[in-house]
């Protein structure tokens, strides 16, 4: 689900970031990483989370291009309840993008993440959950701080050296709210998030 992917150059030993030709690609996604999931974890697999990285202002495709483009590619992979898009351009997500995900029944992942408004703003935005089985919430880094810069901070993740009242709430909140409607809350937490996951879970 990547955009664009690192593409290293042996005969200059350089890097450069490039449109990735497997974008979106239902065949790959079905018989490299669906069947083979399936085939090893059978019950055990809850959800596919497939994440879409921050799109900057000057490249990012038309909201509409965005729906066409995931209508596309799940309209030829297998039907299963489990998936979730976890969508981190927030202009992306507008009112037709969360009609399409319930249409789909497909899950709307809410990432406490850099660029992403806080939970309960997301919550907002999509109108509820859009799959009615299960709801993602991933507590990522804080907003407003880059990926790298978390790692430097939280590096090496042994002690809990920031705590976010409004990301403990905004998340007791969402998993309140699907419990009350009957919908599985599943929480991941990063490192990134805090400085340690389970004390962060804790």
């Amino acid at each position: 689900t990547a955009h664009k992917t690192w593409v290293f150059d042996p005969s200059t030993r350089s890097r450069s970031f490039s449109e990735n030709p497997r974008f979106h690609d239902p065949e790959i996604f079905t018989e490299q990483f669906y069947k083979p999931a399936g085939a090893l974890l059978g019950s055990k697999l809850s959800g596919f989370i497939f994440e879409h990285e921050y799109q900057r202002a000057a490249t990012c495709p038309p909201p509409e291009a965005n729906i066409e483009s995931h209508d596309a590619f799940f309209s030829r992979i297998p039907e299963d309840s489990r998936y979730h898009i976890e969508e981190r351009t927030d202009r992306l997500k507008s009112p037709d993008y969360f009609r399409f995900l319930r249409e789909r029944k497909i899950g709307n992942v809410f990432s406490h993440w850099s660029y992403l408004p806080p939970l309960d703003r997301q919550l907002e935005q999509a109108g509820g959950f859009s799959n009615r089985q299960a709801v993602i919430i991933r507590l990522l880094p804080p907003r407003g701080m880059k990926y790298e810069d978390a790692y430097l901070r939280y590096f090496p993740f042994a002690e809990l050296k920031d705590e976010d009242p409004k990301m403990f709430d905004d998340t007791a909140a969402l998993a309140k709210k699907a419990i009350e409607e009957e919908v599985d809350a599943w929480v991941t937490v990063n490192n990134r998030a805090g400085g340690n996951a389970p004390q962060i879970a804790r």
